[in-house]
Parts: structure tokens; C-alpha cells; sequence
């Protein structure tokens, strides 16, 4: 939505109000010249301020000025030139932070002139003054920023008590390019913007003379909330043997725990099943005697036990099924178990003792039946088993007959 040359209701309102209280309070005090001279430029001021209310109240629009020379600054009709924003904004929007912000002024044409009276195209053509008032087609483009609680922002350092950043001004003649040729009467500035959290009102301000000496301003505005950047990474720290970087806070060596080791600066390692770490800060890990495992009791006797990463102590280290640890050994090591014994786990604690396998044959062994009835039979009398024969042959007897 481009510029209009009515100022919002708001604005005139409350101009309109101060200019009548100012003016009373002069007939007032009859302070003379001195006062109605103090009044006149309030005067100016707030007509300054109320139009430069309509991109403080959410229009997207561009605001024109215009200055004759010697004269007063006043809200004039864009009539069609512009100012437009032409980098993406971030978001978020980081502050203190440096970012390169773009945006492009525009001056519209009616036929061969400017509706502002012209504007010269050839670069450094007069010197009015004493100020090079044409020797750019664009004499000042820059960002101006505005704390968002403190008054309107104007493209009028004077006239701005909220002014946080005045960025450095660039300038440049019309562009003549595919996308932009001369006839256009285009040019894009480019500003380096760094400001503190909080929230403004960014402008983009372009000025221009055009050839009967009127100063041109226009602005743009861009409402922003610059929130808290985030932490940098910490530097990385090439850390002793046995530590790895942590990346966090402002980054810090730190220990491998025991039962682990560094790998490459950057991870500990729980050691494997057949070796164990009673140290901390270490590279390696220490094996367990031959035969034997990091394991936990399981608590039951078909699987006795549990292999284990991680070990932190030599006493972790378990005798395999089938070896154990002799009672009078001076240091921990695995005997193969010997024979008629049986070296099994209880899953109760790690200690395997051979067992002899007629104790364990006791354990699992039972009579069958088949040799009860046999052990009864026999211990029947010989006159029993007589009188049994006789029965029966008596019996097969009778079946021939």
C-alpha cells in the first residue's frame, strides 16, 4: 500500500489539541514574540509527529516529506514514489547481532519529470549553497531505529527522542540495469545493522533533491522485536588421555568414570564383557584372568549368570562354567575343573566350587518301581511260593481237560 496525503484522525487530533492549549498558554502569560515564536515551531514539531503516526499505528506505507529550501519540513503526497524493503527479514530476529540490511527507493515519474518537479540523472550537474545537493541522484539512504515506547520515528534526528540506531548513510545515482533501467529511477541501499534486545520501530529513510532545490524524504517503516541471540558453541579443547570435550556452558574437559575408557577425545566407552576399569580417566581397559567374565548373579541355576559391560572391580571377573577360583589361591585366577567334579554356578553368588558328582548323582537319582515289585517278590517265603506253583498248575490242568 503505497503513501497518502491524508494524515491519520489520531494524528491531527492530537496536534490539533497542543497547538490549542500552546497558543492559550501564550495569550496567557503574554510572553511576547519569543513565546509565539516557541509556539510556532511546537507547532511544526507536532506536525512532524502526527504525520509520521501512520506507520506507528500498523499502515505499511511509505511517508513523504518535503523541505523547500529554507523553508519547513511537511507531509506531502508520495504520488507514487516509494520505499520498499528488499532483504528477508530474519526470524527471529537476533539482537546484538550484525546483519546487512537492503531496501530500495523509488521516485515516480509523470512523463519526462518527476511529479516533484524533476530529478537530475547525470550525476554531479550543480552546486547550490555550497552543499552538492545533485552530485548523487540519491544523496542519503540509511536505517533509522526507534525505541517502540518512546514517540513516533521520523526520518528527523531532532524530532526523534526515541532514536536508538542511526545507521551510517549510503548513497548512489538512478540504476540502469535489466531489472532496473534507467527510466525506473531505482536504487537499492545497503546498511550494517547491530542493535540491543528489545523493540523498535526500524525505518528506512531515502532522501533526494529534486531541481528546484526541495529536499525529498521518505521512510518506511518495520516493526521488530529483537530477542536474545543464541550462546555460541564453546571452542573446542583437546582434552589429556582418559577425558573428552563437553560442549556445554564454555565447554570443559571431564574424566572417563571407572568401568569406562576414551575413545578419540570424544566418548567413553563402557569396557566389554572380558575387561574392567577400576580407575578412572583411563585409555584402555584391564582384562579379566583367563577363562573368566564381568558377570552378575541371575538368581536362578539354569542360567547362573549374567554378562556384564562396564566392570569396575577384579572381583566382577567370574570363572566361566566348567573353571573355578582354588580356595588357597593368593590372587584371582581359573582352575579347569577337575575330574569326577562338576564346576557349575548357583546363581546366587560368583564363586564356583567343584562339586563331586556322585554328591550331585545322589541329588538327582531315585528307585524306579520295576525294582520295588522285584525287591517284594523276593522277600516272600519258600512255602508262599511253593503253594503259588501249585495253584497254578492246578489251573492249567483243568483248562486241558
Amino acid at each position: 500500500m503505497q503513501g497518502s496525503s491524508e494524515v491519520p484522525c489520531v494524528g491531527w487530533l492530537l496536534y490539533s489539541f497542543l497547538f490549542l492549549c500552546l497558543v492559550e498558554y501564550a495569550r496567557v502569560e503574554r510572553g511576547g514574540a519569543k513565546l509565539m515564536m516557541a509556539t510556532l515551531k511546537a507547532f511544526a514539531l507536532l506536525a512532524l509527529v502526527a504525520g509520521a503516526a501512520a506507520y506507528d499505528m500498523g499502515e505499511d506505507v511509505t511517508l513523504c516529506w518535503a523541505t523547500p529550501s529554507g523553508g519547513t519540513a511537511a507531509r506531502e503526497n508520495c504520488d507514487g514514489s516509494k520505499v520498499e524493503w528488499t532483504s528477508a527479514m530474519p526470524d527471529p530476529f537476533y539482537g546484538r547481532t550484525d546483519y546487512e540490511i537492503t531496501f530500495r527507493g523509488t521516485i515516480a515519474e509523470k512523463g519526462s519529470f518527476t511529479s516533484h518537479g524533476g530529478l537530475t540523472v547525470d550525476g554531479p550537474t550543480e552546486v547550490t549553497d555550497g552543499t552538492e545537493k545533485y552530485a548523487f541522484d540519491f544523496v542519503h539512504g540509511n536505517i533509522h531505529s526507534c525505541v517502540r515506547t518512546v514517540g513516533f520515528c521520523t526520518p528527523f534526528i531532532s524530532n526523534t527522542p526515541g532514536l536508538a540506531v542511526h545507521t551510517p548513510s549510503d548513497k548512489g545515482n538512478i540504476e540502469n540495469t535489466a531489472d532496473y533501467p534507467q527510466q525506473k529511477r531505482s536504487f537499492e541501499f545497503k546498511n550494517d545493522f547491530f542493535l540491543d534486545v528489545g523493540g523498535y520501530t526500524m525505518i528506512a529513510h531515502v532522501r533526494w533533491f529534486d531541481t528546484t532545490g526541495t529536499k525529498h524524504d521518505m521512510a518506511r517503516a518495520y516493526f521488530v522485536n529483537l530477542v536474545e541471540p543464541p550462546k555460541p558453541p564453546p571452542v573446542f579443547k583437546q582434552c589429556e588421555p582418559g577425558e573428552i570435550f563437553v560442549a556445554q556452558d564454555d565447554g570443559y574437559c571431564e574424566p572417563c568414570p571407572a568401568g569406562t575408557y576414551e575413545k578419540e577425545n570424544q566418548i567413553c566407552l563402557p569396557c566389554e564383557f572380558e575387561y574392567y576399569n577400576d580407575l578412572p580417566k583411563q585409555t584402555k581397559c584391564k582384562k579379566c584372568p583367563e577363562h573368566s567374565q564381568v558377570m552378575i548373579p541371575s538368581g536362578q541355576t539354569t542360567v547362573p549368570f549374567l554378562l556384564k559391560t562396564g566392570g569396575t572391580q577384579l572381583s566382577q571377573c567370574a570363572c566361566n562354567e566348567g573353571y573355578f577360583i582354588p580356595e588357597d589361591a593368593e590372587e584371582m585366577y581359573c582352575e579347569e575343573c577337575p575330574a569326577g567334579f562338576e564346576c557349575k554356578g548357583n546363581g546366587v553368588d560368583l564363586h564356583i566350587k567343584p562339586i563331586p558328582l556322585s554328591d550331585r548323582c545322589e541329588d538327582m537319582c531315585m528307585d524306579c518301581p520295576m525294582r520295588e515289585e522285584a525287591s517284594s517278590a523276593a522277600s516272600l517265603s519258600p512255602i508262599v511260593v511253593a503253594l503259588l506253583l501249585a495253584m497254578s498248575t492246578a489251573v492249567k490242568n483243568t483248562w486241558t481237560m
